[in-house]
């Protein structure tokens, strides 16, 4: 072996653990218009950005209770879910 020989490996990995996601607090709101989403805190090993998603995202929500369902996928596809409740109310002022 010479002072310039080199050896590489490659380390690899498994990545099976799904993100942990924790959806914000329920919501209560008089109206259903221009409703911007809470996003849920998201944290992987070993994905830095898991991709968030929410539905239904309306322009408008109904009266009553709509629960909110967000995933979190990591790049191993790994997946994590939560929901919270957007509650509107009638506005009696």
């Amino acid at each position: 072996m010479s002072a310039f020989d080199t050896s590489y490996f490659i380390i690899q990995y498994l990545d099976v653990e799904p993100p942990t996601i924790n959806c914000p607090q329920n919501m209560l709101v008089t109206s259903g218009d221009g409703i911007t989403l809470d996003v849920p805190t998201v944290e992987d090993e070993i994905d830095p950005t898991p991709t968030v998603s929410c539905i239904p995202v309306l322009e408008r929500y109904p009266e009553g209770i709509t629960a909110i369902e967000c995933t979190a996928t990591d790049m191993a596809l790994n997946e994590a879910t939560c929901t919270y409740d957007i509650t509107v109310g009638k506005n009696d002022q």
